[in-house]
């Protein structure tokens, strides 16, 4: 089964272009264009990982995250948004996000990056049903 992104996102033609990127790297991607949906969405359906804007047209990608957060401790988010809003990787860290890339040149590294924190996510998963199965004997 392909891994399921998120794409929460509120300009469309940046939308298709992840969109496109992922799919043809063989993601099954899902759209949202405002915190609420994308919310909604987080509630109702599972995500292998999410990737989120700053800007959303009714609140914050960090109000999102947060929100997620809260839901999903451990599905990885990655913040996918415009360079004039000083975020980076530190600051995605200490707001529960295992990543972020700047507009327009992340989108060299969007893949590369999406299928690293897959991996990784993968990786903590087994580890964690190892660890249950060995503490159960």
């Amino acid at each position: 089964m392909k891994p399921r992104i998120l794409n929460v996102e509120d300009d469309n033609l940046v939308q298709d272009v992840i969109s496109g990127l992922l799919e043809q790297a063989g993601y099954e991607v899902a759209l949202s264009s405002t915190l609420a949906d994308g919310l909604r969405r987080v509630q109702s359906e599972h995500f292998n990982l999410i990737i989120l804007d700053y800007v959303l047209p009714d609140g914050t990608g960090l109000e999102l995250c947060r929100a997620i957060r809260r839901l999903d401790p451990h599905s990885p988010i990655l913040f996918f948004t415009g360079e004039d809003h000083g975020l980076n990787q530190q600051w995605a860290v200490s707001v529960c996000a295992q990543g972020c890339l700047t507009k327009p040149l992340g989108i060299y590294d969007l893949v590369a990056t999406v299928a690293r924190l897959l991996d990784e996510a993968q990786s903590f998963e087994e580890d964690v049903a190892g660890s249950v199965v060995t503490s159960s004997h």
